[in-house]
């Protein structure tokens, strides 16, 4: 075993010193055997030695690694063993508590309930007063509330005084804020986005203005957000409301905003309008059209009226209306025959009907379109309302809501210009045939006292005794 070991240890010696001589590149002379040999045993004497060293190194940590190892088991062994102590202190505390509890429950008897009782209303008046807008000026109330509940939710005993006191405190807080007006400070959240600081005044616990607007509070997130739109000039905000000396008059929401936003949710008369699309457009122009017809001509046959009734009461001094210009022709045709007269008065009434009959026959045909108009808009939103289910299913009433707009505010457009039309109609027809009547009136009285062989110069009215003569005022 050492030959072979030598061996190898002197071809080791013998490269190395070439590898030696190479690098120096100085001659050397040649060792001897003996030099050689010595060399080749003090080379092995000192492996021997870092050999034992290393032993012995290996030793001595072997014997560390077996005390460590023994002091790890003692500490296991003390370890189970405190912790079989702590287990039957655990059981004995265990016990313990038990029997304290029984004890604090036959001391307690009905009070015991309080804790459960309190946890309970403090659960409900939080979510109370978490909903209402008071809660924007008091929000560190949120935080005592929650703690509270944990605390008697833990079974931690019973609650202290100062915490039933802050309780009671925070009730009568709300109920005091509740009937008062109050300006603060806080955060606005826009249309856009935007978190702006704002003065905001509370009216009770019914709503939160800011400059003359309504605020919507979110009690999901403790915010207040601008409104799309505001209510109708109605409902508005007075500019004044706190600054007022006297008492004014503000419309108030009970329900914390649920009024409110029925009441935005409701179109304005511009929304309405804009629901019955072209067709209610149209209706409208027409209605437009027919009642500004009818002004006119109320206007119009009011001042002739009028001026027919002062001629009638004046009739040997025509003047320029349509009785006037029929009496003219009776005394143009002055002292010819009977049938002559007839037939130029007849001519002088054709004349005149033109005039006071304009417009009625439009003002008909308005009121009998409107409401056909009305309908077909009806049948278009309709058929827009089939296309949505079509497409989209009737699952969501909100994809066929423009459509039954559409459907029921031509209709209801159609109706209302319709209506006022047709009263129009009959008012300015009713003035008419007033009129044409009077001047039929005197027309045949005229050929009456030419039947009779007067030739006189003026014209008598053409009434009985029991019906007196029909008199215009005028509108």
């Amino acid at each position: 075993m050492k030959q072979p070991y030598l061996a190898c240890l002197m071809l080791g010696v013998f490269l190395f010193a070439g590898v030696v001589q190479a690098q120096q590149n100085e001659p050397q002379r040649p060792m001897s055997m003996t030099q050689l040999l010595d060399r080749v045993r003090a080379a092995a004497s000192e492996e021997r030695s870092a050999q034992e060293a290393r032993v012995n190194r290996f030793v001595q940590q072997r014997d560390k690694q077996a005390e460590r190892l023994e002091a790890l088991r003692r500490e296991v062994a003390e370890a189970r063993a405190e912790s079989e102590s702590l287990e039957r202190q655990f059981e004995k505390n265990e016990q313990n508590l038990v029997t304290l509890r029984q004890s604090r429950d036959e001391a307690l008897g009905d009070l015991q309930e309080l804790s459960g009782v309190l946890a309970n209303s403090a659960g409900q008046i939080r979510a109370t007063l978490k909903d209402s807008p008071i809660h924007l000026q008091f929000p560190e109330r949120d935080g005592f509330l929650q703690e509270l509940i944990h605390s008697l939710e833990t079974d931690t005993g019973l609650p202290d005084v100062s915490d039933i006191r802050q309780f009671w405190y925070e009730l009568h807080r709300e109920l005091v804020a509740s009937g008062e007006t109050h300006t603060f400070e806080t955060t606005v959240t826009s249309l856009s986005g935007d978190s702006v600081s704002r003065p905001v005044s509370r009216l009770g616990t019914f709503n939160v203005v800011s400059e003359g607007e309504y605020l919507q509070y979110l009690p999901a997130t403790g915010t207040l957000t601008e409104l799309a739109k505001q209510p109708g000039r109605q409902y508005q905000v007075p500019d004044n409301l706190l600054e007022a000396s006297q008492p004014v008059s503000v419309s108030l929401d009970p329900t914390r905003g649920q009024l409110l936003d029925m009441l935005l949710q409701v179109p304005d008369l511009s929304e309405r309008i804009r629901q019955g699309g072209v067709v209610g457009y149209v209706i409208l122009a027409l209605g437009a059209v027919g009642l500004l017809l009818a002004l006119e001509r109320l206007l119009v046959l009011g001042l002739m009226g009028s001026r027919v009734n002062r001629q009638a009461r004046k009739p040997d001094s025509p003047g320029k209306n349509p009785l006037g210009r029929i009496l003219t022709a009776a005394r143009s045709w002055q002292g010819a025959d009977a049938e002559s007269l007839e037939v130029a008065m007849g001519e002088a009434l054709l004349k005149e009907r033109p005039a006071i009959h304009r417009g009625l026959a439009l003002m008909k045909i308005i009121a009998t379109v409107a409401p056909l108009l009305g309908l077909l808009g009806t049948v278009v939103g309709m058929i827009l309302t089939f296309q949505s289910i079509t497409l989209f299913g009737n699952g969501d009433p909100k994809m066929m809501a423009g459509g039954i707009s559409q459907a029921l505010v031509t209709t209801v457009l159609g109706l209302a210009t319709a209506i006022p039309v047709l009263f129009m109609h009959t008012l300015v027809s009713a003035r008419a045939r007033t009129i044409w009547q009077v001047l039929e009136e005197q027309a045949a009285g005229v050929i009456a006292e030419s039947f009779r062989g007067t030739s006189q110069g003026r014209v008598k009215p053409s009434v009985s005794s029991s019906q007196p003569e029909p008199e215009l005022s005028p509108s």
